[in-house]
């Protein structure tokens, strides 16, 4: 026994041209449509869909099979149906019901599929109406949604459509005033880039090309990436597009990169000098005999180089965990005495030297235990002293560690007399790659990296860190880790 099709399998339902797309549009158009072919004819026409028909009085019925609509709403049994062809496929029925009038019956069939091919074709424009309206709006809520500016222009190199982000753009970087053509557009990149380097005229007589410029507000700078390519249509141009991209952080971290690598082959270079000399001298008395006391120095200056190449690479790989969340911590409860003592005891003897470091901390026997990683908060606290001592140009350097709690928290202050932070860097500071001077850096030593570091590991601790300071002031730097109750 062969299945009955259903009348969604019978006919193409291809979303593209589905009648329940938009249903009450396209109900009010297909009734218009009905009572202008029923002023041309004497017959009563109805139509019918898979999801719905209407017949010749404007009633419409949702969901009827073919058969079913034949025998509910079409009084004569023997009507006359032609196929409603939409891009040559049949997607519903239309029905010439004589009622019988007489004069209906004398009308030649020639004049019926006429009419049938006009409302086909009727229906076919609104169905391609509403789905380039359809596209239209697809295509602007995407470019509404894009951070980039874009900018459309015909093939008379006007302006036809800009999204939100490039209105944002002009109304920053041009006063406000519209954009209407090519040549504006041009003009204003011309006038707000400071790049020397870049031909923007060059740029904007190419079919596709790319720039980068870079504009200037009051205490602000940023840089642009801007894009030009060619629109075509089965090989003909229909105009072309204009992309404007944000790249100031790009920039920045490509720059601070450019910096750390300055930055790392330097701390890399020193060490691995020293080596090489060492050895090579070492190598040398060989057959001149040094005197022992004179290679045992030497061998403690190669000592001290490796171990600062351990330490280099140590920090790359702790900045690789804690980036990827591969950072394993070892927590534990531990009293504030430990904390202190292995701190004292692991800070370099030139750090120690180079200063007074002083710890202020509550009653010992009120103070609730630390809970966490105690190796990586010490790395921390040790990181916060040493920078304290080496960012400071003062003659008697000194370094206050003080310890306190509340209810819900534990601080760790450090507070040092160095040479402090500028506001506008103190927010950036704790950045992957960055410098605050890459000068400073470079005379002070180091891998630029260990504040990141310590704000990663506090933050894995459940905890944060901050700054306040003043420029030639000296800094306190804030460790805030929070209290854990011992079960």
């Amino acid at each position: 026994m062969t299945q009955k099709k259903t009348a969604s399998e019978e006919f193409d339902t291809d979303d593209r041209f589905n009648p329940n797309v938009q249903i009450v549009g396209k109900e009010f158009f297909l009734k218009e449509c009905l009572k202008e072919l029923q002023n041309l004819t004497n017959y009563q026409v109805s139509c019918w869909f898979p999801n719905y028909s209407i017949i010749a009085s404007g009633a419409v019925h949702q969901g009827e099979e073919w058969e079913d609509f034949l025998r509910e709403r079409i009084p004569n049994p023997n009507p006359v149906v032609h196929s409603i062809q939409i891009h040559e496929v049949e997607n519903g029925k239309i029905v010439f019901d004589d009622g019988g009038n007489e004069e209906a019956k004398n009308e030649p069939q020639e004049r019926l599929i006429t009419l049938a091919n006009l409302f086909s074709s009727l229906y076919q424009a609104k169905l391609n109406s509403d789905l380039y309206r359809d596209w239209l709006y697809k295509l602007d809520n995407l470019l509404k949604s894009m951070s980039d500016g874009i900018v459309l222009l015909n093939l008379q190199r006007n302006v036809i459509h800009q999204n939100d982000a490039f209105v944002q753009f002009i109304k920053t970087y041009n006063d406000g005033k519209m954009i209407i053509n090519e040549n504006q557009l041009i003009k204003m990149f011309i006038q707000i880039n400071e790049l020397e380097s870049v031909d923007i005229e060059e740029f904007a007589s190419q079919n596709e090309a790319s720039i980068r410029i870079k504009a200037q507000l009051p205490g602000k700078i940023r840089y642009f990436e801007i894009k030009k390519f060619a629109v075509y249509e089965s090989s003909e141009p229909l105009g072309n597009v204009y992309s404007i991209r944000d790249i100031t952080k790009e920039y920045e971290v490509d720059q601070i990169k450019s910096n750390l690598i300055s930055i790392a082959s330097h701390e890399f270079k020193t060490p691995l000098t020293n080596i090489r000399g060492s050895v090579e001298t070492l190598l040398r008395g060989a057959s001149n005999k040094w005197d022992e006391s004179f290679s045992h120095d030497l061998l403690l200056g190669i000592h001290e180089d490796v171990l600062h190449l351990q330490e280099l690479i140590d920090v790359w790989m702790d900045v690789k965990k804690i980036e990827t969340g591969t950072l394993l911590l070892h927590q534990d409860f531990f009293p504030l005495f430990q904390l202190i003592k292995g701190t004292m005891n692991q800070l370099p003897e030139k750090a120690m030297s180079q200063g007074e470091i002083v710890f202020n901390y509550d009653t010992m026997s009120n103070f609730p235990l630390l809970y966490g990683d105690e190796a990586r908060v010490r790395q921390v606290l040790i990181n916060l002293i040493i920078n304290g001592l080496t960012y400071n140009d003062a003659n008697e350097k000194k370094i206050v560690v003080n310890i306190y709690h509340d209810d819900q928290f534990i601080y760790i202050e450090v507070t040092d007399n160095g040479i402090g932070i500028s506001e506008k860097y103190q927010k950036k500071i704790f950045e992957r790659f960055y410098r605050a001077d890459i000068s400073a850096a470079r005379k002070s030593g180091g891998s630029g990296l260990g504040l990141s570091i310590s704000e990663g590991l506090i933050r894995e601790h459940g905890g944060e860190i901050y700054v306040k300071s003043q420029l030639n002031e000296g800094s306190t730097f804030t460790v805030k880790l929070p209290i854990i109750q011992v079960p």
